[in-house]
């Protein structure tokens, strides 16, 4: 039961993170061009261990894993000319 409340707690966290393919679609249906997204750090299971506040500890092995270098931070540069 903990491991699925940790999950669940992820997923909603997660739920609202992009990938970077829909973050420059959705800026180049706002009308931005030039658009530059570079990642500026990959976070490892251990960063997201000591960033959280214990619910990565209850994540599977498997399952914190699968987190490991797909969580990032993006540094996101685009221009708007109107």
């Amino acid at each position: 039961e903990a491991e699925v409340r940790a999950a669940l707690s992820w997923a909603v966290c997660f739920s609202g993170a992009l990938t970077t393919t829909m973050y420059r679609d959705l800026l180049e249906a706002a009308g931005f061009t030039q658009i530059e997204l570079e990642v500026t750090r990959r976070y490892t299971i251990a960063d997201l261990r000591a960033e959280d506040a214990g619910q990565v500890a209850e994540l599977s092995s498997a399952a914190a894993e699968a987190l490991e270098g797909r969580v990032t931070s993006c540094a996101i540069t685009a221009l708007r000319t109107e």
